[in-house]
């Protein structure tokens, strides 16, 4: 009779989330990795990343971008220079700025040079649920100029983690210091028929 062999639950979870969470992280060295190549090649040390935008969600997801950017910009190259995010947020508010919004190239200029930066990063994610994707759009802008001098782009796999990390604006977050987006109607009654967006 053949002897089965049970393998214990954690081992057997492990193996299917792991792959998942390597691209995650492997998205994100490949995408730092871009950026980093860029930058050093323009010249462009010390570097400041402001945020990852998108008016419907709060901050959270933003604020691990740029920690987790900043880290692997300065493993990437020792002789990387990274203005911290808490500096970041701090010229901000002396511009009277909100940091969540995205500033045409002349004010995020304006911005690195009060940080003492010679290249800002800027971006943009969009989610993609359908395809269980989060699209993520960079931009490097020289201060000198605020010409964009470069860029990247990657597509992290939509896990649990990062739906926690996205949750909605709510009228309490102050990301741009507009209001929240207005959710459309969970359905709409045209010409007698209903519609549902859900």
């Amino acid at each position: 009779m053949a002897h089965i062999r049970l393998l214990p639950v954690p081992l057997i979870v492990s193996a299917f989330i792991a792959p998942l969470l390597h691209g995650q992280d492997k998205e994100l060295r490949d995408f730092g990795g871009t950026l980093a190549e860029q930058i050093t090649a323009k010249g462009r040390s010390p570097v400041a990343i402001t945020s990852f935008t998108n008016p419907e969600y709060g901050s959270t997801f933003s604020v691990f971008l740029v920690d987790r950017l900043n880290v692997l910009l300065v493993s990437s190259n020792k002789q990387f220079e990274i203005v911290t995010r808490d500096r970041i947020e701090e010229a901000f508010r002396e511009m009277n700025l909100a940091l969540g919004r995205n500033y045409d190239a002349a004010t995020f200029a304006k911005v690195g040079k009060a940080v003492g930066a010679k290249a800002l990063v800027r971006g943009s994610f969009t989610v993609m649920s359908g395809a269980a994707r989060v699209s993520l759009v960079a931009q490097i802008l020289e201060v000198e100029s605020g010409k964009i001098i470069g860029g990247a782009l990657a597509d992290l796999p939509y896990t649990g983690d990062i739906r926690n990390m996205l949750s909605p604006r709510t009228a309490t977050d102050d990301v741009d210091g507009l209001p929240p987006p207005q959710r459309p109607e969970k359905s709409l009654t045209l010409n007698g028929r209903s519609f549902s967006n859900e």
